[in-house]
C-alpha cells in the first residue's frame, strides 16, 4: 500500500487519498491510527466509526493538512437498524450526529459519508452540515444509489459532494473474463470508457440545482 501511495504522491500528487479504514479507537488506539495512515502510510484522509463518541475524533482535530471522514448514515441496508432510530427529540440518530460533528468540524476538514441509496439521508444530512462542508456519498448504482439522486446535494459551486463509484466501474461488464491475460487490454478500455461516462454524468448533475 505505501508503495502505491509512494507512486501516486510522485506522479499525481494533486490526488486526494482516502483511507476506508471503519475503525474507531480511544486514547493511545487514536494515536496509532495517526502514526499508521497519516505518518507512515501517508493518507490525506480516513474514515472512522464514532461509535465511542467523541473521543474517538477529537484528537485529529490537532491535525494540519489532514482530516477524517464520519460514517454518518452507511449504504448497507441494516445501517437503518441503528442509524435510523428516533431519538426523544423526534430526530434520527443520524441527524444527531449530522449536528455533533459538524459543531467540531471548525476547519472544513471532515468528510461526511452518507450512502446515495438513502437519498432522504442525504438531503438531511446536507441541511444540516450547510453547504460548505464535503459529503462522500457511496451506494452508488450497485448499492441502489440512482446518479439523479446527487442533484441539489453538491453544496458551494458544485464542488462539495465526491461521488464514490467502485465496483461499477472496476466490473464494468459481466462477460469479460477478468483473470484471463488476453482480456486485459478490453478490461482496461472499458473502465476508462465508463470511468468518463460517469464523470460527466456527474459534471452535468453538479451544475443543476
Amino acid at each position: 500500500m505505501k508503495t502505491v501511495i509512494n507512486f501516486i504522491r510522485k506522479h499525481i500528487p494533486e490526488v486526494v487519498i482516502i483511507a476506508d479504514t471503519k475503525s474507531s479507537e480511544i486514547l493511545h488506539g487514536v494515536d496509532n491510527l495517526i502514526v499508521k495512515y497519516f505518518q507512515f502510510l501517508d493518507f490525506d484522509y480516513i474514515f472512522i466509526s464514532p461509535w465511542f463518541g467523541s473521543d474517538s475524533y477529537r484528537p485529529f482535530l490537532k491535525l494540519k493538512k489532514k482530516g477524517i471522514g464520519i460514517y454518518i448514515h452507511d449504504s448497507n441496508p441494516s445501517s437503518v437498524e441503528i442509524q435510523e432510530l428516533e431519538l426523544k427529540n423526534n430526530i434520527k440518530v443520524y441527524q444527531y450526529l449530522a449536528s455533533l460533528v459538524s459543531k467540531l468540524d471548525k476547519k472544513d476538514n471532515f468528510l461526511y459519508e452518507v450512502g446515495l441509496n438513502f437519498p432522504l439521508a442525504l438531503k438531511q444530512v446536507r441541511r444540516i452540515i450547510g453547504e460548505k462542508k464535503i459529503i462522500l456519498t457511496s451506494g452508488v448504482l450497485n448499492q441502489g444509489g440512482v446518479l439523479s439522486d446527487l442533484k441539489g446535494n453538491f453544496g458551494d459551486g458544485g464542488e462539495n459532494l465526491l461521488v464514490a463509484i467502485s465496483r461499477a466501474i472496476i466490473y464494468p461488464k459481466k462477460e469479460i473474463n477478468f483473470y484471463k491475460e488476453e482480456n486485459i487490454l478490453n478490461v482496461e478500455n472499458e473502465i476508462r470508457k465508463i470511468t468518463k461516462f460517469y464523470k460527466e454524468e456527474i459534471f452535468k448533475l453538479s451544475k443543476l440545482k
